[in-house]
């Protein structure tokens, strides 16, 4: 019988009644509120106003339709088999970062007599498989950035020379590792044959139904409880699949994919000047760059992208990985599963996946942080933890910090405060040296060379951030006023930035409007709040046993999310996404939540509530409210999409058209205000609104000779102004673009011979098109 913790259940035990009244009533209120936002798909009444989100859910019932958009609506050829190469780059990357990463986990694995989640304190495999495969990829990561600083990228032989050696190394820390393997598949295999399946299965079921601590009523709630585990494997199906999708959204094509392939296309990394977001930690896309380093060829960052965005993706199923195998420990299988599936099941986590941003790599760096801190936190206490373990979290650490800026204050500084808590607690002043050497390797291995980099190039480890301390070395006074004004925290209506009205105005999108929600989840983690805060309450005065210090760790977690979400209050422009590395410790509580109701209420309630949350998921990522549906269709057909009337495309129409008539040897196409870069196949010169503009620096107020002569010496041919994409900037509220240019001014210069206008057939309002006179 497995170790069931029964502290939730005993120590929150309002009366019956009531706790079925606060639950369903709010249930009945909390859903009622969620499905009648507005369409998440654009779905409008007869008056073009949005309908309810509702709407959006009943659109399940229209299964042809939803078959046909996710074969594109019979306009594209079909395919599945051209993913093969993504998948068996994946695989490969995958494998290589668990070999790398394994010694360091296994080594740092040994049981805990006095972990805090449960008395099995050894990781499990599921825990130690993402494990590895994190802290591989962290140090895949720091290679390719270190080969591309010293100009290595020109060609496949150095990096591929340095992963050889991190594999080599990684099989010397853990000699017959792969016998060892082996022999466990083998011996797996054995035991497997050697029994009946069908005890196999029982075993499993019931070891599952056990972990409820609660015994099923009706076979109802035994079916009920069992799809949890089957939706969730179909929901990381979903998942890696939707990873696979050509990228489409404006962060992803502006420089999460087009930093790596200028990268590439450099043979190097340095500083970009037209391009300040290039110049941050990008930790997550070096395994794009690395991907298109190894393809290589002239068209290589394609296939190379699509492979390191798709990497990328699968950090959120190693989230859940990580999430389901902890909680399996902490509170048993079926928790483990609960969790799990919260997370997959929230439309922010398949969104960031198949997009192709990196929120989740994050959420899932933070998560195994924190992770390895709760169980280390013991040996801390008592000052008996290790050099490879402490190395172990502050890598975990360090690696958030490396892909991205808000990392650093989410997840490093509060790990290594927690850390410096525990020791100085420890009193073991006489291994500071050494647990610091620890700490600092594991930094040094990840976020450090990112933060060096830019204090080397600009004076600044934070650019373009923190600038009136470390000064903005490449910036002009009026770039860094429209970065900060595009980056400041916002104001509500006719209210400061952090007023009352500006708090429940984050509060309320947060918990209930937000595109990125599903239903169960909220209702859950308020539920698994409250259990945690109060069970936990009433232990501080007395002393804990093992079982009842389990419950300290999910009060520490849920601090650990408010910290997360203070940040993005306080600190961030609040854009949704950003909170998202608070979702696995929310998904946490929330199967504490779930577990509650299905000991102290029904087991059918509490499974129905997880399994309604999972179909409501699965349905927004296939349904494309939240990103291109297309499974089905071609790669090469989803690469050339300019859409139609009736269809938008994946690229705007400029895009497409360029690809066309432009793709020739001598072309270099110079872009005004267009931005997203990435899939444009000529060389091109473009800058973000941020930074300074080519065309600006070469064309304005510049005699005709030496405006040829600029445009001449940069080998410009075409030049494409997007006029939409300046009215946009342009207008209140934006991000804002220099005044220059006008349409007067290109008309000035079609006057003075330097450009004549070039026939196209996209619509001079929105995008004309020049090409440069020659002479």
């Amino acid at each position: 019988m497995p170790h069931v913790p029964s502290e939730l259940n005993n120590r929150f035990r309002p009366p019956k009644w009531a706790a079925w009244g606060l639950v369903c009533g709010g249930l009945a209120i909390y859903f009622l509120l969620f499905f009648s936002q507005p369409s998440m798909m654009g779905i409008t009444n007869e008056q073009g106003e949005l309908v309810p989100r509702v709407v959006d859910f009943l659109q399940i019932l229209l299964l042809e339709q939803l078959l046909e958009s996710m074969a594109g609506n019979g306009r594209f050829e079909l395919g599945l088999l051209d993913r093969l190469p993504i998948l068996l780059g994946i695989v490969i990357w995958l494998g290589l970062a668990a070999w790398i990463g394994h010694p360091l986990v296994k080594g740092s694995n040994r049981p805990l007599r006095e972990s805090l989640s449960s008395p099995r304190s050894t990781l499990t495999q599921l825990e130690q498989v993402a494990l590895s495969m994190l802290v591989g990829l962290s140090m895949l990561s720091t290679l390719t950035l270190l080969i591309g600083l010293v100009g290595g990228l020109t060609s496949r032989l150095p990096l591929m020379g340095g992963i050889v050696v991190l594999a080599t190394a990684a099989g010397c820390a853990s000699p017959g590792m792969a016998q060892r393997i082996g022999y466990g598949i083998c011996a797996g295999v054995r035991r497997t044959a050697a029994r009946p399946a069908t005890s196999v299965r029982t075993r499993t079921r019931d070891q599952m139904l056990q972990s409820l601590g609660a015994e099923p009523k009706s076979m109802m709630s035994v079916w009920l409880v069992r799809l949890v585990p089957i939706g969730t494997c179909l929901l990381a199906g979903l998942t890696l699949y939707g990873c696979l999708m050509p990228p489409w959204e404006f962060d992803v094509v502006e420089y999460h994919l087009q930093a790596p392939k200028e990268f590439f296309q450099a043979g190097r990394i340095r500083f970009n000047d037209h391009n300040v977001y290039a110049n941050m930690p990008l930790a997550a896309e070096m395994h794009s760059l690395a991907a298109m380093t190894i393809v290589g060829g002239a068209d290589g960052w394609w296939l190379g992208g699509l492979i390191g965005k798709s990497v990328t993706g699968c950090m959120s199923v190693m989230a859940a990985m990580l999430l389901g195998g902890f909680m399996s420990r902490a509170r048993g299988s079926w928790c483990g599963w609960v969790a799990a599936a919260m997370l997959l099941a929230t439309p922010g986590t398949s969104h960031v996946a198949m997009a192709g941003l990196i929120d989740m790599a994050l959420a899932a760096y933070l998560l195994a942080a924190t992770i390895v801190l709760t169980e280390l936190w013991p040996k801390l206490r008592l000052g008996t933890v290790t050099f490879r373990e402490l190395f172990l979290v502050c890598l975990l650490a360090g690696s958030a910090a490396a892909c991205k800026y808000t990392g650093l204050v989410m997840a490093t500084i509060p790990v290594l405060a927690a850390i410096s808590a525990g020791l100085l607690k420890a009193r073991q002043f006489h291994r500071l040296n050494v647990l610091a050497l620890a700490g600092s390797l594991g930094l040094l291995l990840t976020c450090v060379p990112w933060y060096a980099k830019n204090y080397a190039w600009t004076g600044n480890p934070v650019f373009p951030l923190a600038t009136s301390l470390f000064g903005a070395s490449g910036l002009s006074e009026l770039q860094v006023e429209r970065w900060n004004l595009a980056h400041r925290v916002p104001a509500a209506a006719n209210h400061g930035a952090y007023s009352v009205v500006a708090m429940w105005e984050s509060l309320t999108h947060v918990f209930l409007k937000s595109r990125f929600l599903q239903p169960a989840l909220m209702v859950l983690f308020v539920c698994g709040a409250m259990v945690t805060w109060r069970s936990a309450g009433r232990r501080r005065s007395s002393k804990l046993s093992s079982d009842q210090e389990s419950v300290r760790w999910g009060q520490g977690w849920i601090l650990c999310a408010l910290w997360i979400g203070a940040v993005w209050w306080f600190a961030t422009h609040r854009i949704d996404r950003f909170w998202l590395p608070a979702l696995p410790l929310m998904c946490a509580i929330a199967s504490l939540g779930a577990m509650w109701i299905g000991r102290r209420l029904s087991l059918t309630l509490a499974a129905s509530i997880v399994l309604l949350g999972m179909i409501y998921g699965g349905f927004i990522m296939v349904s494309g409210a939240i990103g291109d549906n297309r499974f089905f269709v071609s790669l090469r057909a989803l690469r050339e999409d300019v859409g139609d009337d009736e269809f938008p495309g994946r690229l705007v129409p400029s895009i497409g058209w360029a690809n066309q008539a432009l793709l020739d040897d001598d072309v270099r196409l110079l872009l005004i205000a267009e931005a997203k870069a990435y899939d444009f196949r000529m060389p091109i010169v473009y800058s973000t609104c941020f930074d300074r503009s080519p065309a600006e620096e070469w064309l304005k107020a510049q005699s005709t000779q030496q405006q040829k002569a600029n445009l001449k010496r940069a080998g410009i041919t075409h030049v494409m102004v997007d006029w939409h994409e300046l009215e946009r900037y342009r207008s209140p509220g934006n991000y804002g673009f220099s005044d220059w240019p006008q349409r007067d001014d290109l008309a000035s210069l079609v006057d003075s011979k330097v450009l004549e206008l070039y026939a196209s057939p996209l619509d001079p309002q929105e995008v004309e098109v020049f090409k440069v006179v020659d002479d």
